[in-house]
């Protein structure tokens, strides 16, 4: 009989409004942090990429017979693909854990807010307070992504009076207007990262291109050589 008492006791707990409201929260930003520390991690791993996975440098030697020349664009290719494979994922990764989560636990924020964040709309539109009622999805995930963007290209979109949503967030509700601002400086971040990694891959690519040319040079004389003889 206790043990019933017990276990009722503990059941009303958990559906207390007061309980719902802290366990969401923390649920909440829990998931913010863990992401953007999971982020972090992957920003630090993005920023030692180096154009070497693509193309090592190597001085490319005068080659005398045509085998090692085939087998050495091979390997270079093999290894320009494997190396760019990895490239794309740790990117990937990145965006996943410092965009696409954060921006839909922002999302999920808007949708429950009677729940989480009673008071003043978090949204509004041309100035005007949003009701959480009025908020499509498409709404949601336009004004997410205008967010991203805004903290992505910096100044970009402001000086050039660029956006593609009018809803803004309520400077009123400090709270996720501090979310919000988190999530447009480590958008900001993520986006040099990646302006960095399409650097490397241009720079390494560049590299490989001229190595790969000069052995198909290489080739064509040799073939010609042959051909010659013959």
């Amino acid at each position: 009989m206790a043990d019933n008492d017990i276990g009722h006791t503990l059941f009303q707990w958990l559906i207390a409004e007061d309980t719902v409201f802290w366990l969401s929260w923390g649920c909440l930003i829990g998931s913010f942090l863990v992401s953007l520390w999971i982020a972090s991690r992957f920003y630090g791993i993005v920023k030692e990429i180096n154009a070497a996975m693509i193309f090592a440098g190597h001085d490319i030697p005068e080659y005398k017979i045509r085998k090692p020349i085939i087998n050495r664009i091979q390997k270079l290719e093999r290894k320009a693909n494997r190396g760019f494979a990895i490239i794309v994922w740790r990117s990937l990764a990145m965006i996943f854990f410092g965009m696409i989560i954060p921006g839909l636990l922002l999302s999920t924020i808007v949708h429950f807010q009677s729940l989480l964040l009673p008071g003043p709309a978090v949204l509004m539109s041309d100035g005007e307070p949003m009701p959480q009622e009025l908020v499509s999805y498409p709404n949601t995930a336009l004004f997410v992504l205008d967010q991203a963007l805004r903290g992505g290209l910096n100044d970009f979109m402001e000086v050039f009076n660029f956006g593609i949503s009018p809803i803004t967030n309520n400077p009123d509700q400090g709270v996720y207007s501090v979310l919000i601002f988190i999530f447009r400086l480590t958008c900001g971040v993520i986006a040099s990262a990646v302006v960095f990694v399409i650097y490397k891959i241009i720079t390494g690519t560049r590299s490989l291109n001229r190595a790969l040319t000069n052995l198909q040079n290489q080739l064509t004389i040799m073939d010609a050589k042959n051909a010659a003889k013959s």
